[in-house]
């Protein structure tokens, strides 16, 4: 459970002196003085590796935003511009930012296959990233590009595509390079990886898990701890982006019906009374579970992650931590559609 007393810290000006103790959960926070505080519930410890899911995507989008700073190629190119091996008949029209906001509009040819063939078949497939979006995403588009969301996984074989292509490196050893073995990033726990990788200190695992193929691994491969969660989104707000990129990932592209916003690979909350902005990401795989958040106006964070198929315990921690106790309604009313 979550201590009260941590709920009172958060909530004044009192410094904490622990992260909170989730059940069967590693927690870890960043006051705003700057510490990294990690609790673990028995059995566990706090270099407990743990699948992180969809935030795969975000880290995937930060490689991708570090490769627009340095001028290779911009948000607003269209997938011909930087694939050029991709055959579909979206490629002169979608953008990379229409990739990382879900609206690119592509063929989903993918869960088609997963329904026929099973994703014992699919993982047996030794093709590359490029060769799958050729696969399953080359078809007619499903709707013009910007105009509708899908969280549809070609938009993430797409992206690392990409990635692949223009860092002339397989996915794994790219991320490794460019995000999280760099020094300023320090993320000595965290990698990408296609299967199921070997964790440090396992947790036991309690529900299925899906082995990530290796063409997928920027949908959901990432690995990682809460403590590396809290200084990969340090490192992004303070180092590894440029002021252009950081605020594209801050940029709403599609309101949640929760009032968060979807920008480039993962969500934020923007607090209704403050305006601060706030990275609110999550992840699941199976039984993995994350939650992460990073106040950019602070520098405070949050993260936790737990194995046993428990999300609902995630995010009531990540909102006692933000606003001292639980919400009982949206965090804010997204806007109005144009017109209204």
């Amino acid at each position: 459970m979550i201590p009260s007393l941590f709920a009172l810290a958060i909530g004044s000006a009192v410094q904490p002196t622990a992260a909170p103790t989730i059940d069967n959960s590693v927690t870890a926070i960043r006051t705003e003085y700057g510490d990294v505080l990690a609790a673990a519930d028995p059995g566990l410890t706090p270099a407990t590796q743990f699948q992180a899911g969809s935030i795969s995507k975000w880290a995937c989008s930060v490689a991708i935003l570090r490769m627009v700073d340095s001028d290779r190629f911009t948000l607003d190119s269209t997938i011909g511009d930087v694939l050029p091996g991709y055959e579909g008949k979206g490629a002169a029209t979608i953008r990379v930012r229409d990739l990382l906001a879900n609206r690119s509009g592509l063929a989903d040819g993918l869960m088609p296959a997963l329904r026929e063939q099973g994703p014992e078949a699919l993982l047996m497939m030794d093709i590359g990233a490029l060769e799958a979006a050729n696969m399953f995403a080359a078809g007619d588009p499903a709707a013009p590009r910007d105009s509708d969301y899908s969280y549809d996984l070609v938009n993430w074989i797409m992206v690392q595509a990409i990635l692949e292509h223009q860092s002339s490196q397989p996915i794994a050893d790219y991320l490794a390079d460019d995000l999280f073995g760099q020094q300023a990033a320090n993320l000595a726990d965290t990698f990408i990886a296609s299967g199921i990788p070997d964790l440090n200190d396992a947790p036991a695992v309690e529900g299925d898990v899906m082995p990530v193929p290796g063409w997928l691994q920027c949908a959901g491969g990432m690995v990682t701890t809460p403590v590396d969660l809290i200084g990969f989104m340090y490192w992004v707000e303070q180092d590894a982006l440029s002021v252009d990129g950081v605020e594209a990932l801050m940029e709403p592209t599609t309101w949640n019906e929760d009032g968060t916003a979807y920008t480039l690979g993962g969500s934020i909350l923007i607090d209704a009374e403050t305006d601060q902005r706030v990275f609110w990401l999550s992840g699941s795989n199976g039984a993995f579970k994350s939650r992460a958040a990073y106040n950019l106006w602070t520098g405070e964070a949050f993260a936790a992650m737990n194995a046993v198929d428990d999300a609902g315990a995630l995010s009531r921690a990540v909102e006692t931590w933000y606003w001292g106790e639980q919400l009982a309604e949206p965090i804010m009313p997204p806007p109005a559609p144009p017109g209204d």
